[in-house]
C-alpha cells in the first residue's frame, strides 16, 4: 500500500537510482511500523499515570522521563550519525526499544508495583529514541532525490498520522480489556519488523563521514561534536530555522499533553474521550500533512512567512482549546491544531535537509533533535505543576499568548529576519550559507 502511494505521488527523476523508490517504501515502511507501536507505548503510558493519579506533576515526571534523555543523547548521536555506518543505529536502536519495552511488560504482569518502573523503561526508550533520531533525518536524503524531500517528508508524515489515528483506538480497547502489557507487545513485534526492512535498504555511508575505528570515541568524538556546533553557528539560516523551532515546539508542546487533563477534570475522562482526543490529533496530522504533500511544488514562495503563520494560528487554537464548552469543540479544535502543526513540521524539516551538508548532517540533526526533545520536558517543569495549582483552561490560555509574544520577539530580530528570509522565494538549491552573508 504504501508503495502503491508513493508510485503515485512521486514524480520520475531520472538521475536517481533506478531503486530508490523501492528503498524508500521499506524505509518509510519499516519507521511507520515501529512509530505505530511507539505511538500507542506513549500514549497508553501517558493515561495510565493520568488515570491513575489525575496528578500534573505526576503527568510531568512521565514526560520528562519520556523526553529528557532523548535531549541529552542527541547531540552525541549527531556525531555518531556522520561516523558509524545510520543503518545500524536505527536498527539497534528499534531492537533496545523492543527490549525495554518486553521488560516492562514483563515486570507488569509479575506484578512489580509502583511508577518507577514505568520511569525507568521509558527512559531507556528515550534514550534510544534518541539515539536513532539524527541517523533518521540524515537518511532520507541518502536514498531519495532531494527534489522529492518535501513530498517524502509530507507522505511519511501523513502516513504516521494515519496510524497515529488507529493507536489511541486499538490502544485504547487493549487498555481497557487487556491492560498496558499488550501495547508493550505490540510494540515489540513492530520494532523487530521495522528492524527487518530497514535491513533489506542498502545503504552507503555518507559522503565525508569517518570510517569507524578504535578512535571513534576518543578526542576526535569531542571534535566532531564541536564542529557540530560551530557549523550552525556559521549557518545562520540553520540555526534561526531550529531556534524558531524550539520555541514553537515549546509551546506547542503543552497544549498536546495537558488536554489529557483537561478532558480528564473537566469532562470525566471516560475512555472513549481519550481516545477521541488521540485519535482527533492523529486525524488533524494527517490532513496537515497530506495538504502539505499536494502543495509541495507551489512552495516556493513566502515559504518563511508561512511557518510564522502556521505557528500564530496555532497558538491562537490553544487558546480556543482552553476555552471549548463541549467534548465535542474540544476534539474539532484539537484536530485544527495538529493540522497545523503538520503544515509547520514538514517544511520545517524539509528546510533543513536541503540546506544542510550530507556529511554535517547527523551532528546538525542531533542538535535539533536535542533541542526539540528538551522543549516539551522544560515546558512541562514549567506549566506542569501551575496545572495543579491553576486551571488547565488558565495555563492554557496564558501559553497560547507567550507563544504569540514569542513569535513576534523572533519577528523583531533583524539578524533573524535576514537569515530565515534565505528560506522564502528561494530555491531549494540555493547556498543558503551564502546568501546568509
Amino acid at each position: 500500500m504504501v508503495h502503491y502511494l508513493a508510485a503515485m505521488t512521486l514524480a520520475a527523476d531520472s538521475t536517481a537510482a533506478p531503486r530508490w523508490r523501492r528503498n524508500v517504501t521499506y524505509f518509510i515502511t519499516g519507521q511507520q511500523a515501529t512509530g505505530f507501536g511507539a505511538m500507542m507505548v506513549q500514549i497508553a503510558v501517558l493515561w495510565h499515570l493520568a488515570r491513575a493519579t489525575q496528578s500534573g506533576w505526576v503527568l510531568t515526571l512521565g514526560i520528562v522521563f519520556a523526553l529528557a534523555p532523548q535531549a541529552i543523547v542527541s547531540p552525541f548521536s549527531g556525531v555518531l550519525a556522520d561516523r558509524l555506518p545510520r543503518k545500524l543505529l536505527i536498527i539497534g536502536s528499534d531492537l533496545a526499544i523492543a527490549l525495554a519495552s518486553l521488560a516492562l511488560a514483563v515486570a507488569l504482569i509479575a506484578g512489580v508495583e509502583g511508577l518507577w518502573f514505568v520511569y525507568l523503561a521509558s527512559a531507556i526508550r528515550s534514550a534510544f529514541t534518541g539515539l536513532q533520531g539524527p541517523a533518521f533525518r540524515a537518511v532520507l536524503p541518502q536514498i531519495a532525490p532531494e527534489s522529492e524531500l518535501m513530498r517524502l517528508n509530507g507522505l511519511g508524515e501523513g502516513l504516521g498520522s494515519a496510524l497515529g489515528i488507529a493507536a489511541p483506538l486499538v490502544g485504547g480497547v487493549l487498555m481497557a480489556t487487556v491492560g498496558l502489557q499488550a501495547v508493550l507487545f505490540i510494540d515489540v513485534a513492530t520494532a523487530v519488523l521495522g528492524a527487518f526492512l530497514l535491513a533489506r535498504v542498502p545503504m552507503r555511508q555518507a559522503a565525508g563521514a569517518d570510517t569507524p575505528g578504535e578512535d571513534s570515541l576518543d578526542d576526535g568524538f569531542i571534535a566532531n561534536l564541536r564542529g557540530g556546533f560551530t557549523y550552525l553557528r556559521n549557518h545562520r539560516p540553520a540555526k534561526w530555522l531550529i531556534i524558531l523551532g524550539f520555541g514553537s515546539g515549546f509551546f506547542a508542546s503543552v497544549p498536546m499533553a495537558l488536554t489529557i487533563l483537561l478532558v480528564v477534570r473537566a469532562f470525566g475522562g471516560h475512555q472513549w474521550m481519550l481516545s477521541g482526543l488521540e485519535a482527533s490529533f492523529g486525524a488533524g496530522y494527517l490532513i496537515g500533512a497530506a495538504a502539505i504533500a499536494i502543495i509541495a511544488p507551489k512552495m516556493r514562495r513566502n515559504r518563511t512567512r508561512n511557518l510564522v503563520a502556521y505557528m500564530a494560528v496555532a497558538a491562537i487554537l490553544t487558546i480556543l482549546v482552553a476555552l471549548a464548552p463541549s467534548i465535542w469543540l474540544l476534539l474539532a479544535a484539537m484536530t485544527a491544531f495538529s493540522a497545523v502543526i503538520a503544515c509547520w513540521m514538514v517544511p520545517y524539516y524539509t528546510f533543513l535537509q536541503e540546506q544542510v551538508d550530507q556529511e554535517s548532517a547527523g551532528r546538525v540533526f542531533g542538535i535539533q533533535e536535542a533541542l526539540d526533545a528538551a522543549s516539551a520536558p522544560v515546558a512541562f517543569l514549567i506549566f506542569g505543576p501551575l496545572a495543579d495549582r491553576f486551571s488547565v483552561e488558565s495555563v492554557l490560555i496564558v501559553v497560547g499568548g507567550l507563544a504569540l509574544a514569542w513569535l513576534l520577539a523572533v519577528a523583531a530580530i533583524p539578524a533573524a529576519r535576514r537569515a530565515l528570509a534565505v528560506f522564502s522565494d528561494a530555491p531549494a538549491t540555493e547556498d543558503a550559507g551564502a546568501a546568509a552573508e
